[in-house]
């Protein structure tokens, strides 16, 4: 299998959990990291051989595939962008944006560039919601309260999880809903 180049956007905190993801697999290659500050500190404890100060400069670089964004929320939606605009698949740090606007935009511009765009939301594999998840006995038929008001019908079977974005703060409508069953396992598409 061929690695995946990654570019990392950012040199803090978030950014050295992924990198540190990234050096885990033996699948990912880490190829630059962009930073306004932190460049030599992350670049060479993660053996990353070339930093820019402009991610812009590095997004026109052919060698990378992905990019990682790990600035400050406030950044994301610029940042998703020029990606989108350069050609490169992302994975946006959560929250993914700041306003449920912001969010749209984002995801609109990586659909129309052709591009993918994930959200690094980490709780969904956390070990206690797999479990739950895997041993709960839902009540059917049920109804699940929307977050921007009204209330959506579960199937018979499950409950509806309502996948948001920034973690409730900017929920959008047209976020996908998704039924999780118990036993069922989690990152599938259930959509129909």
């Amino acid at each position: 299998m061929e690695k995946v180049r990654i570019g990392i956007v950012g040199s803090k905190f978030a950014a050295d959990f992924h990198c540190d993801s990234y050096s885990r697999n033996e699948h990912a290659e880490l190829v630059a990291v962009a930073a306004i500050d932190n460049l030599e500190a992350i670049s060479s404890k993660w053996n990353i051989p070339h930093s820019y100060e402009k991610y812009e400069e590095m997004f026109e670089r052919d060698d990378i595939d992905l990019v990682s964004v790990c600035v400050p929320n406030f950044l994301h939606h610029d940042v998703v962008f020029a990606a989108a605009k350069a050609g490169k698949n992302v994975v946006c740090e959560k929250p993914l944006a700041t306003t449920a606007e912001d969010a749209g935009q984002m995801i609109h511009a990586c659909e129309d560039s052709g591009v993918k765009l994930m959200y690094a939301e980490d709780w969904c594999f956390a070990p206690a919601l797999k479990l739950f998840v895997s041993t709960a006995r839902f009540p059917a038929p049920a109804t699940a309260q929307h977050p921007l008001g009204g209330s959506v019908p579960a199937r018979s079977d499950g409950v509806v999880l309502n996948f948001q974005v920034c973690n409730r703060a900017a929920a959008m409508p047209s976020f996908p809903l998704v039924e999780v069953r118990p036993g069922m396992p989690l990152g599938e598409d259930l959509r129909e």
